[in-house]
């Protein structure tokens, strides 16, 4: 999925989510129902969304199950670049992902990351978006077997745990969409790199390349289905 940039006044546009582009202001323009199902139908077509948790910070998330080359490229090139892909915690189990680092002084810096993983076969050097592609569908198939990643890599499998973070947002989020696993990249601002963009920075960016953006919280609002 290539995204295309549209050279719009973002601060005279409000988003689905009816927020005030210039101030980062939500001014509540649709019901929760209405924004994930904008979320989900994105998703469901392959393509990227702009998730935003209740600090303000924002990510992208994408099916990982059918992500290709093209929307990686995106994801990396608009965002971060540090690639996750969200996993229950009993996939991770199965696949024999270990916690990045097993020494409580250093899991609050690493979180619920895992070791990192590339393909094990059908890649190059695994850094490249096309490789990349190929790991987070590798670690959302369901015939996926553990010699079948390679350790370590350049994707960074994420524990879910079922405590309710972005990482569950997303994943809960692909799952409404039809996917078992979700690509996260987080968007840092444009204006300084070191830090998160402000709420207006992420509305701009969603409104200039046309992605759907909607509030984590909206899946803790809305029931899960079935």
């Amino acid at each position: 999925m290539t995204l295309a940039r549209h050279d719009a006044d973002a601060a005279s546009i409000d988003t689905a989510h009816g927020t005030d582009i210039a101030r980062g202001v939500d001014t509540g323009g649709s019901q929760p129902e209405e924004a994930l199902d904008r979320l989900v139908r994105a998703c469901a077509t392959g393509g990227p969304v702009l998730l935003v948790d209740h600090r303000g910070h924002g990510g992208f998330v994408a099916v990982a199950d059918r992500i290709d080359t093209s929307t990686m490229a995106a994801l990396i090139r608009l965002g971060s670049g540090f690639v996750q892909v969200a996993l229950p915690v009993a996939e991770c189990r199965r696949l024999r992902l270990p916690p990045m680092n097993r020494h409580p002084d250093e899991a609050s810096r690493t979180g619920d990351q895992c070791v990192a993983v590339d393909a094990a076969d059908g890649v190059s050097t695994g850094i490249s978006a096309a490789d990349r592609a190929r790991t987070a569908r590798l670690l959302a198939a369901p015939d996926t077997g553990v010699d079948d990643l390679v350790r370590p890599g350049h994707v960074i499998p994420l524990r879910v745990d079922g405590a309710f973070d972005r990482g569950a947002a997303a994943l809960e989020l692909v799952r409404r969409a039809g996917g078992r696993a979700a690509v996260l990249n987080a968007v840092v601002s444009r204006a300084d790199p070191r830090r998160d963009p402000e709420p207006a920075e992420l509305y701009e960016l969603a409104i200039r390349y046309g992605i759907p953006i909607g509030h984590a919280g909206d899946l803790l609002s809305v029931h899960p289905e079935g």
